[in-house]
């Protein structure tokens, strides 16, 4: 009885929702509402129960589709933009929607590069919430990451765990937490680490809610290979594949960015001279459905700074990030010089451009 009821139920509410389609149509039609208070309208129809938005028929998705790229003036990101890392945005035409992999040895910067973009996608986007799932670090060392960034470089991130006697530090490091607590305080700026967050099924709840709620969201996993998904697995490969398969599914029923951080496997070669070599996306764990399912793919190596990496003989390192793939832009092949302040979780791209490698047609985009 309980199968035939919740059945009886799911019909109702999509005979339910369907008819709500049908009446917004109708009321464009009738010109009572403009194209972007339909396509709003959809979108919380949609969202309210998080059926898939293929219900539409294919002539509203069409316009729906149609009405909204005409709002993009020529030259405009189809993403989201970067302000402090907009050479890394123009790069990929904006930050998309779509499943993004960081790929990189141990401590190569991995958590670096999602806390700098994640904070400056919420900077440059105000109408932007952002999620960061940390199922590597606990929710401290990413908010001391956090802080550190919004401090510029004038206090380390171990030092803004102490009392801080300069003047002109405390004061960077008060606005640092009164900006964070003001977004979350907004609704815009959330954290959840291990304690909170341990299966794929919490991660999409909490997605869901922000969508259901008519939320613009951008979701970071950093760790993605510790996530559990609430299966049994033969072995670590099929629990990544999996993984990456639900990666996908995420994107795709939402319509989000997500972006994600994963280790590059251990080189098996005895020498010591290959493991400077830039790593390709072979050496992603499991890198047949990563690379398969990924919207885009980022390596981080410093192939140029490697023994400096390794001896910790200066304050920072150079790393090349390198566009190894690309379904969303014309980047593939491209990368990017960033100077790692390790102590101060500070980013800088080296020149504020692009490789020379970069390709013509979006290296033409970042030239005044």
């Amino acid at each position: 009885m309980d199968e035939i009821f919740t059945e009886i139920q799911t019909r109702r509410d999509r005979q339910r929702q369907e008819t709500a389609v049908k009446s917004a149509i109708a009321k464009h039609s009738r010109g009572e509402i403009d194209a972007l208070e339909l396509s709003d309208e959809l979108n919380r129809i949609v969202s309210a129960s998080v059926l898939p938005a293929a219900i539409l028929p294919v002539s509203a998705r069409l316009r729906n589709k149609q009405e909204h790229d005409a709002t993009r003036s020529p030259g405009q990101l189809l993403g989201y933009r970067l302000n402090r890392f907009a050479p890394i945005a123009e790069a990929i035409d904006g930050v998309q929607s779509g499943f993004y992999v960081f790929a990189g040895i141990t401590h190569v910067g991995k958590t670096a590069f999602l806390t700098n973009i994640f904070s400056d996608l919420l900077e440059s986007n105000g109408d932007l919430f952002g999620v960061y799932f940390s199922l590597d670090d606990n929710e401290n060392v990413i908010i001391n990451r956090l802080l550190a960034i919004e401090c510029g470089g004038v206090l380390k991130i171990n030092d803004l765990q102490r009392a801080v006697k300069d003047p002109t530090a405390a004061g960077k490091l008060a606005a640092a937490y009164d900006k964070l607590a003001n977004l979350a305080d907004a609704g815009r700026f959330n954290i959840m680490d291990f304690a909170q967050i341990q299966t794929i099924e919490g991660v999409e709840s909490v997605i869901r809610s922000y969508i259901r709620d008519g939320k613009k969201l951008v979701a970071v996993i950093d760790g993605l290979q510790n996530i559990e998904t609430g299966k049994e697995y033969g072995g670590l490969r099929e629990k990544n594949v999996d993984l990456a398969a639900n990666m996908k599914r995420l994107v795709d029923v939402y319509q989000i960015p997500i972006l994600t951080s994963v280790e590059i496997r251990k080189r098996k070669s005895d020498k010591p001279e290959n493991a400077a070599v830039m790593p390709t996306i072979d050496d992603i764990m499991e890198s047949g459905k990563y690379g398969y399912n990924a919207n885009h793919i980022w390596i981080g190596h410093p192939d140029k700074d490697f023994q400096n990496f390794i001896d910790r003989e200066k304050p920072s390192y150079r790393l090349t990030v390198k566009n190894a793939k690309s379904k969303i832009s014309e980047s593939s092949g491209s990368s990017i010089e960033i100077i790692v302040d390790r102590s101060h979780n500070k980013l800088t791209i080296e020149g504020g451009r692009q490789s020379e490698n970069h390709s013509a047609a979006n290296l033409a985009r970042l030239m005044p």
